[in-house]
């Protein structure tokens, strides 16, 4: 069954195109990462979904309503935070604000979506959320997306500030979710998606290249999409992605 369809999507902000000509769809319990550079449109993409920003020109049918119909069933977790880290707020406060905002009162519903990240609400009642670690931050935000139990996922480079423990952590828990939930994750990393995603896609403002691992993540592709050399070698029956270049 399908869950998202993207139509011929534009999006035009300040007069410039940043996104052009998209066409995509995902089924359910898919899980699609996107690679790109800085500027690439990848964060407007996910704000075009979540409905936030709306298309210039284009359709978009999420779980088969509008984007704004469907908010209720998205689970978004932000490339950054806009919460200031000097607000007087623990991290359990951080969960319970957005529960009530979704109109969510159960205790056990924070209790569960925490434990899905590896977190307990003890934990978190004493700490303020500006002093913990980035990883530890990064899984209330997950935990926070997950509340209300949605079927679309969106995230927004979940793993650009969390340790290595943290980040495999995290990998292993979006493993766990895979084919139960439909999963967009933005990341600069390749590696990130070579053994985890159903497909990839390649976006600098247009889509540059969509399909399996195995069919984007070639030498060729990646070379001409980062403008340098990359190499893909296997090692140990495992598929890593290889190159100066910080984007990949």
């Amino acid at each position: 069954m399908e869950a998202l369809r993207l139509e011929d999507v534009t999006v035009v902000l300040g007069g410039e195109a940043v996104l052009e000509d998209i066409s995509f769809s995902m089924d359910r319990g898919e899980f699609m990462g996107i690679l790109g550079p800085n500027g690439a449109g990848k964060t407007v993409l996910l704000k075009t979904i979540l409905g936030v920003i709306r298309p210039s020109r284009g359709r978009v049918v999420v779980l088969g309503r509008e984007p704004q119909a469907a908010r209720d069933r998205i689970g978004y977790v932000p490339q950054r935070e806009t919460m200031s880290l000097d607000l007087p707020v623990s991290g359990l406060e951080v969960l319970e604000l957005a529960a009530s905002v979704k109109g969510i009162r159960d205790r056990g519903e924070i209790e569960r979506v925490l434990e899905a990240v590896g977190l307990r609400a003890e934990e978190l009642e004493k700490k303020r959320y500006g002093w913990l670690s980035g990883g530890t931050q990064q899984r209330i935000l997950l935990a926070r997306a997950l509340l209300g139990d949605p079927e679309l996922l969106l995230l927004d480079e979940p793993l650009s500030a969390v340790d290595a423990p943290t980040r495999r952590d995290i990998l292993d828990f979006l493993g766990e979710m895979k084919g139960r939930k439909t999963i967009i994750m933005v990341t600069h990393d390749p590696n990130d998606l070579v053994g985890l995603a159903d497909s990839i896609m390649l976006l600098n403002r247009r889509i540059f290249s969509l399909g399996t691992p195995a069919e984007v993540c070639r030498p060729e592709i990646l070379s001409s999409f980062y403008g340098s050399r990359v190499v893909v070698a296997e090692v140990g029956g495992c598929t890593y992605v290889i190159s100066g270049d910080r984007h990949a």
